[in-house]
């Protein structure tokens, strides 16, 4: 097993990712740092609430995902007024979730700019 600590854009899809206790893991068997302390850092940063966030935004996407196709089987019977805002509503849609799945299909090794 590769260590973390060897991450390169080549190698970095094999990593699992998204769950606190790899980073817990990870502190403590290369520097052993208790996975407790660990823990309240990433929360006390934010870390925490944020991967918790990237799940509800990846449940996000596939919601949209759903109102879309039910949108688009629901259009066909729809005549008039009532057909262009189903239409003018799923195109929004479509552009939300196109947002939505460009981040989340972003490159891993993509450095924080700030």
């Amino acid at each position: 097993m590769i260590s973390s600590l060897q991450v390169d854009q080549l190698n970095i899809e094999h990593f699992r990712q998204n769950k606190l206790r790899y980073v817990e893991g990870d502190l403590y068997d290369l520097f052993g740092v208790p996975p407790q302390q660990t823990r309240l850092v990433l929360r006390a940063r934010g870390i925490e609430k944020w991967i918790a966030n990237r799940r509800d935004f990846i449940r996000l996407k596939n919601d949209l995902k759903a109102l879309i196709r039910e949108l688009n089987e629901q259009i066909p019977g729809l005549r008039g007024a009532d057909r262009q805002r189903a239409v003018g509503r799923m195109e929004g849609m479509m552009f939300a979730r196109a947002a939505i799945r460009s981040i989340c299909h972003s490159s891993r090794f993509r450095p924080d700019t700030e």
